[in-house]
């Protein structure tokens, strides 16, 4: 019997590869996706205020995945993201997207240098967030 990804799950995959990648995952990497989060006990995102505020905010999810980078690097968003990439990484659907750019060794240093600064602002910008995060999971 084939196994069926839950909606939340789904859902998760389709914002988190959009953040990744900017494409959306094929329904054998949902399952692949929704499979192994079973497997290493992530569960669902509605528990966490993080994961639950990345799916109603996609635009969040950067944000966040740079502050829990720096505070939480074990969080269970930093752990579905690696869970996600490896799954997208090793799919020949999306192999181009994990090749390093082309047109030589300045390109690729422009576009490593671009991304550093991205993660930088998105760590900085999303830490705020964070703390506010976790002060209503810890609230009554």
């Amino acid at each position: 019997m084939p196994f069926v990804a839950p909606d939340t799950y789904r859902q998760e995959a389709v914002q988190f590869s959009r953040y990744l990648i900017s494409e959306d995952p094929t329904p054998a990497e949902v399952d692949r996706y929704a499979r192994a989060c079973e497997c290493f006990g992530l569960g669902e995102s509605r528990a966490d205020p993080v994961l639950a505020a990345c799916i109603r905010h996609p635009s969040w999810i950067g944000l966040l995945d740079g502050a829990c980078a720096l505070m939480e690097p074990h969080h269970p968003l930093r752990r579905k993201l690696a869970v996600l990439t490896a799954i997208l990484e090793a799919s020949p659907e999306h192999v181009e997207s994990f090749l390093p750019p082309s047109g030589g060794r300045l390109r690729c240093f422009l576009v490593l240098a671009t991304s550093a600064m991205l993660a930088g602002f998105r760590a900085t910008v999303g830490l705020p967030l964070l703390i506010s995060l976790r002060r209503m999971r810890k609230a009554p």
